[in-house]
């Protein structure tokens, strides 16, 4: 199951641009700031825009002659230079303990929180494969000691082999961590809700901190992210199979504060089968899953092959777990991309800022040598492209880009592929244009992944 998890990270994450008036491509800022070996392999999975207009990536490093993999974290500045006032200067760090990282927030304190697994600690293997990880900076880059006494907090769910996959920071700082955790011979979902110190909040789940659910018996599942609505209602994102047809399927479920799985969503039985509501032949599930402080949900998005390329559908829920009919045409936004069948095109990545839905087209070259992407922008209250965006609603890149996220202050766009050995990354930056589109508050709550 892990290798799956690894598989759809490291295809849409990577890192994360900064704000300009124009587009800019700029090539080995971020790697080149890591006072570490230069030859040594850095992989980014994640990463998150700041309050101060910075942006910060994780993932791990493998040390090249070692062979072991340990947590790390880059921050750069709104220009995109190294933060040379995170950790002494470097813009760098990296954890002492050997695993690796899926998700990263900021709070309100400016630290930082990463979280994953960890297969050794304090120089003591951890189980077969791994903990839940979590782990908290201060703003200025070194450990929270007020962070389960040095920064890091582990635990283990009684599971041969635990992993955090997604966190979210609630407004009282509190962290509620979700991901996959081995009870006996399946992969089963877990809850996890810890205090702001990093201590277990046993108020939550059965009275021991967490909670452990099986979406489907006798087959492997793990929730992929998290997030809340104004209510405290906590919605995961999660991937299964299915214990009937054997074939994989997502699912979106919704819980109460407390940990009580709320039958009052979807049929009855608290979550959705997300690739039951449409007739393509795939579904992306988003990193980040989106959810406005009514319920209102924007889990992923479904696609199917056409000659040359693929249709792609996004689609949002309402409150009540159903189907929203009054989203674009009957509750489907759907996309076929202008350069099909020349090419093959399917969307690979999207986020959401204001009223409007940024999407990453992937472009597979005719000869099947290399390609390239499109940036789109839809309106979420039409369904349509956004003409106003780029050139007709499409910004064109040649560049690898496998993540896009949003600043406050309007959207930013990354690129890059997963950093190789040689340690180039290249990023690249759009800004919105024109007003009208910057204009958007884009601190909706509403839209916060």
């Amino acid at each position: 199951m892990r290798w799956f998890i690894i598989f759809f990270l490291v295809l849409t994450v990577s890192i994360i641009g900064f704000s300009v008036p124009n587009p800019t491509s700029i090539v080995g800022r971020l790697i080149s700031s890591d006072p570490l070996d230069a030859d040594d392999e850095r992989v980014i999975f994640t990463g998150t825009p700041l309050s101060d207009g910075g942006t910060v990536v994780a993932g791990w490093r493998k040390d090249q002659f070692m062979g072991w993999v340990r947590p790390s974290v880059w921050k750069l500045n709104p220009d995109g230079t190294p933060d040379t006032a995170f950790n002494g200067g470097s813009g760098f760090y990296e954890f002492d303990y050997g695993g690796t990282v899926w998700d990263i927030h900021e709070h309100a304190d400016g630290g930082l929180t990463v979280s994953g697994y960890t297969g050794w600690f304090n120089g003591a293997p951890q189980n077969t494969n791994g903990k839940i990880t979590i782990s908290k900076l201060t703003a200025d880059g070194t450990p929270d000691t007020t962070f389960s006494n040095d920064g890091t907090a582990v635990f283990d769910l009684a599971g041969t082999d635990d992993d955090a996959l997604a966190h979210h920071v609630l407004g009282d700082g509190n962290i509620l961590i979700v991901g996959e955790s081995r009870q006996g011979e399946k992969d089963d979902t877990f809850i996890l809700k810890t205090s702001s110190t990093g201590e277990l909040d046993l108020s939550f789940g059965s009275g021991n901190g967490s909670v452990i659910y099986d979406f489907s018996p006798e087959e492997d599942e793990a929730a992929l992210s998290v997030n809340v609505d104004a209510e405290g209602r906590i919605y995961i994102l999660g991937w299964a199979i299915s214990n009937v047809s054997e074939s994989e399927y997502y699912y979106l479920a919704r819980f109460l504060s407390d940990g009580t799985l709320d039958t009052s969503y979807g049929d009855g039985d608290g979550w959705v089968d997300l690739t039951a509501l449409t007739d393509e032949d795939e579904f992306w599930p988003s990193h980040h899953l989106f959810v406005a402080e009514d319920g209102t949900a924007w889990p992923g998005l479904s696609g199917t092959q056409l000659t040359g390329g693929w249709r792609n559908q996004f689609f949002s829920l309402t409150p009540e777990g159903h189907l929203d009919k009054s989203f674009a045409d009957n509750g489907l936004m759907t996309y076929i991309s202008p350069q099909s069948p020349h090419v093959e095109a399917s969307i690979t990545a999207f986020t959401i800022a204001g009223k409007n839905l940024y999407a990453v087209e992937t472009l597979s070259s005719e000869d099947g040598d290399g390609g390239s992407n499109n940036v789109l922008s839809f309106d979420l209250t039409t369904g349509e492209i956004d003409r106003h965006f780029g050139t007709n609603g499409n910004f064109h890149a040649a560049d690898n880009i496998q993540v896009i996220l949003g600043h406050n202050d309007g959207m930013v766009f990354a690129a890059g592929s997963t950093p190789s050995l040689s340690g180039n990354v290249t990023v690249i930056d759009v800004n919105t244009a024109p007003s009208t589109i910057s204009a958007v508050t884009t601190t909706d709550e509403r839209y916060d992944g």
